[in-house]
């Protein structure tokens, strides 16, 4: 990206846009509501999370690829 004035043109600087994840499936779909139970989220754009929440709930998770991440279910 660069900005162009009739003082001349900046030097350029990098931008990069991100795309909003999407959700397209979760493994398993039902279970028990035990704590700490692990779910598997499908989707798109995933790789880039900063946090996942279940309900208002913050859920610690681990991001498998791009495509793919675990979820440990908070109490």
């Amino acid at each position: 990206m660069t900005v162009t004035t009739p003082g001349g043109t900046s030097n350029p600087a990098a931008f990069a846009y991100v795309s909003a994840p999407t959700l397209t499936g979760l493994n398993p779909g039902s279970g028990p509501t035990a704590p700490r139970a692990v779910i598997t989220l499908s989707g798109t754009a995933l790789s880039t999370a900063s946090t996942v929440q279940v309900g208002t709930a913050a859920a610690g998770f681990t991001v498998v690829s791009d495509a793919q991440i675990t979820v440990a279910v908070p109490a």
